[in-house]
């Protein structure tokens, strides 16, 4: 974190300022009226997904449940109680009041404990998140923004009396509350679009979508034993393909006098059956699909950084883009955006992948997909998938990987940093259908999922614009303007 003013010259800029209308208004530090407690670092070992005490992380201050537990000793200081007014500090500064049971304070999570019968704890809530937003657009960073306990104390809050403070919540509470049902009805709209996009997926890949296509076009369909063997020769004709240019490599490298890395040789790895368990547990799939592993129907790779460390700056600076997981996350479908670049050496390390690779990441964020927009290179964090081009269209894998995206954050352990290896996207299980099916249902679902994200934008707006509202009415309330004086 870099702060370059203090709380109270960044709040005398004047984006919140305190005296304005209301002079007989004192101003107070934060720890003058509160104790800011600084969370634990609780062992990740202890981590559980199933027992323990839940373990609440900057990700879960403002739910009512949490991803972890904690099954390791604590001290029974960093418990929380239903109501407990949190601070993340790491990225936007939230305040938030814990709205589940009894739990764990994780580090870089803070809370705020009200200790001046001064200052009503209701108007401590209401006036935080503002002064915390004035010290995140003046804090700087590379990556995340970080804020400290003794930012939180030196913010320099107002202090009207207490007689006054409860006339401006009366105000407040009056003006915000039709405010807060608008916008608990879009967030739940939101939510319930989501549930819907997975519902569709779901169905996608159950055959249920593109029943009429198959009733037009029966005469297409294939049996279970016909894709299977369509699959095998498939395989077998990319290699034999494929071949030539690697002897044509090696006899290359052998004419230059051995020098550098010799070429990889080319291994065909078998088809892999699924077991006939393994099929009793699936559910039923329709005339014309077939259950195959992901590894049969594409090569998959993980991207490649070999240098240590990572970040040396001699690897940077070229022409080849170089891309991490926040990139992949951050796309729209395609990347068209990077912020890095290898040079030479840094692609002698790396590997350039070429554009419209679909990338799958499987540390950080599990299972997020993009194609590349350009040739680029990434990490050992991201997998690229090459579909084998007259088996499987590239977008239908990319939708099985968002249909089945929860199931495979599942595999990832429950560590610090979650992750996955190339194994659990080799040994995914998809259904497979004729090509022209295959296009049929990611047309039919790419229609859906562009209104849904249609209409997510125009949710996202509105509670953008209902959250310019609610700071328009806490800058007055907090200005003295609010209420006559």
């Amino acid at each position: 974190m870099a702060l370059g003013l203090s709380p109270l010259e960044i709040v005398n800029k004047g984006k919140y300022p305190l005296l304005s209308k209301a002079e007989h208004w004192e101003r107070v530090n934060l720890s003058e009226i509160a104790d800011v407690q600084n969370g634990f670092a609780f062992k990740s070992k202890c981590f559980s997904d199933t027992r323990g005490i839940p373990l609440v992380r900057i990700r879960d201050i403002t739910k009512d449940s949490t991803e972890h537990n904690y099954t390791g000793e604590f001290s029974k200081d960093y418990l929380l109680k239903n109501g407990d007014l949190l601070v993340g500090m790491d990225g936007d500064f939230l305040a938030s009041k814990w709205r589940g049971n009894k739990a764990l304070l994780n580090q870089r999570v803070c809370r705020i404990k009200p200790k001046s019968p001064f200052y009503d704890e209701r108007f401590l809530f209401l006036v935080l998140q503002p002064y915390l937003n004035a010290v995140n657009e003046e804090t700087s960073s590379v990556t995340v923004k970080h804020l400290s306990s003794k930012t939180i104390e030196d913010l320099p809050l107002p202090l009207p009396p207490v007689f006054e403070q409860r006339r401006i919540l009366a105000k407040v509470e009056e003006l915000l509350s039709d405010l807060d049902k608008a916008s608990e009805s879009l967030t739940l709209a939101r939510k319930q679009l989501n549930v819907y996009r997975q519902a569709v997926l779901k169905q996608a890949f159950e055959g249920k979508l593109t029943a009429k296509w198959r009733e037009e076009n029966a005469d297409q369909l294939e049996s279970a034993d016909e894709i299977s063997e369509h699959i095998m020769q498939e395989r077998e004709a990319q290699y034999e393909e494929r071949l030539p240019y690697w002897e044509q490599a090696v006899q290359l490298w052998k004419s230059n006098g051995s020098k550098g890395r010799k070429p990889t040789r080319l291994k065909q790895k078998p088809f892999a059956e699924i077991s006939s368990e393994e099929l009793g547990v699936l559910p039923k799939q329709p005339k014309g699909h077939l259950y195959t592993y992901l590894s049969n129907i594409g090569d998959l790779g993980r991207g490649k950084s070999k240098h240590r460390p990572r970040n040396d700056p001699k690897l940077f600076g070229g022409q080849y883009p170089f891309l991490q997981t926040a990139e992949v996350k951050a796309a729209d479908r395609i990347i068209k955006e990077y912020n890095q670049t290898y040079n030479d050496v840094g692609l002698d390390q790396s590997f350039l992948w070429p554009k419209g690779t679909l990338c799958i990441t499987i540390a950080a964020n599990i299972a997020e997909t993009a194609f590349l927009g350009f040739d680029a290179c990434f990490p050992d964090s991201v997998v690229g998938f090459t579909a084998s081009p007259n088996l499987v269209l590239p977008e239908y894998v990319e939708l099985f990987i968002k249909a089945i995206r929860v199931r495979i954050e599942e595999y990832a352990p429950a560590t610090a940093q979650k992750n996955i290896n190339l194994t659990t996207l080799e040994n995914l299980v998809i259904p497979i259908c004729s090509l022209g099916e295959q296009t049929a249902l990611v047309d039919c679902v790419e229609r859906v999922l562009s209104n849904i994200t249609e209409n997510e934008k125009e949710i996202e707006r509105a509670l953008r614009q209902s959250e310019l509202l609610r700071q328009s009415i806490l800058k007055k309330a907090f200005s003295g303007e609010l209420v006559p004086q």
